[in-house]
This record gives structure tokens, sequence and C-alpha cells, in this order.
């Protein structure tokens, strides 16, 4: 499950194929469970390996919120943490039927080298490519739910499930993607990531990405 996680080159890509408005729910129910319903499978195991690795990021959302609101956030804060530089034509959003680099180029998505993580690395060629000016944007990997848990029910469905706290513990950063009226923090399985995400690495660990919340709604809801 670890390894499960799919690359901001692929999520930018995938994200221009469907609807902005859809939401999470929905994206599962007529994408990913089709996409893998003859296999039983999970999605990442539907895609080209190349889009699939190791988690950095772990995202934890709510499905009712529309899917592209979790693109842009997790663009918008490794742009802000200094792990992604956003190019000219970043508001592109056109369709297309190109290559994901093609889609993440066309997206104005571009990965900088990324601050330290802890993880290190073993060799002086690893050391160079990571000492370049540049990432490219396939090679960093957040970990999403929808691609990553097998979404039929069922054993191994519930064996993904029992290994969430695997994967928070396993990433560098935990992303809430906080929506407008914060009802993420009523997800019982977002609480328990975010709790997870606390006792692996306290707060650090955790960021809270709450670019489209609504303070005065946000009030009512948690004051209500």
């Amino acid at each position: 499950m670890v390894n499960c996680a799919v690359s901001l080159q692929f999520l930018v890509e995938f994200c221009r194929t469907v609807p902005e408005d859809m939401p999470t729910w929905k994206v599962v129910t007529d994408v990913i469970v089709p996409a893998t319903r003859d296999r039983q499978c999970r999605y990442v195991e539907v895609i080209e390996p190349r889009h699939v690795g190791p988690c950095d990021y772990f995202i934890s959302h709510r499905w009712a919120t529309p899917f592209s609101h979790l693109v842009r956030y997790v663009r918008k804060h490794l742009v802000e943490l200094g792990d992604v530089v956003e190019e000219g034509g970043a508001s592109d959003t056109s369709g297309g039927g190109g290559s994901a680099a093609a889609a993440a180029t066309a997206a104005g998505v571009v990965l900088t080298k990324a601050k330290s993580t802890g993880k290190g690395k073993s060799s002086a060629a690893d050391e160079d490519e990571e000492a370049g000016p540049t990432r490219r944007a396939d090679k960093v990997f957040v970990w999403c739910d929808i691609f990553a848990i097998n979404q039929h029910p069922g054993q191994v469905q519930a064996d993904d499930l029992a290994q969430l706290k695997d994967c928070v513990e396993a990433s560098n950063q935990t992303l809430l993607c906080l929506d407008d009226k914060g009802l993420v923090l009523t997800r019982i399985w977002c609480l328990y990531e975010i709790w997870n995400t606390i006792l692996a690495g306290g707060p650090p660990k955790l960021a809270v990405l709450g670019y489209d919340v609504n303070q005065d709604a946000f009030k009512v809801q948690n004051n209500g």
C-alpha cells in the first residue's frame, strides 16, 4: 500500500479527464469502479507502472468535495512549500489525449528539488541528480485513497484499509484538504488519518489546506 501512490503528473492529467465539479465519490463510481471491475483490483494496477511509486505525501479528503479541488489544493501547497514551481500556462485545463508529461507541462507543473525529508540518498549518482535545479513532476508521488485502495467491497478492501496507518507513517506529510465548511473534520476516516499523522510526526507532519474555507460558514458549522 505504501507503494501505491500516484505521481503528481498523473494526478494532474487524470483530473483533466473528469468534470471540474464532479465530486470524488462520483469519480469513484463512474470512473474507478468501472475501470477495475473485471479484475476487481486497485486503480493503480490498471495504469502504467511509471505513474506509481512510494508515497511522498498522503492526501486526506472528503469524498463529497469536487475532485478538482483536491488536485488544486495539493498543487498549490507544493508550490508554497517550495517543492513545485508553477510556470506559464498553469490555468490550462483543456482536454486532450497527450501523454502524462504533456499534460503536466500544459498544467505548468515542474518539480524543484524537494526539501529534506529524512529519507536520504544512498549513491553519489542520486545525490548529483537531487542537486539539480528541478525535478520532473513524475518524480513526486501522492497517496490518494481512490487510486490506492481496492474500491470493490471484500477482504482485499478491508486489508487495504487496515494499512492506512502504514501509509500515513511512510509519507513526509499528510495533506488535509479542508472543504469550504470544514465538514472533512466530521469524517471518521479523516479524523483517524489526522490522529495517526500526529502520532507519527507531530503537528509539523500535518498540513491543513484551507484555500476555499468560508470562515463564517465554518464558524457556524463548528459552533452550532
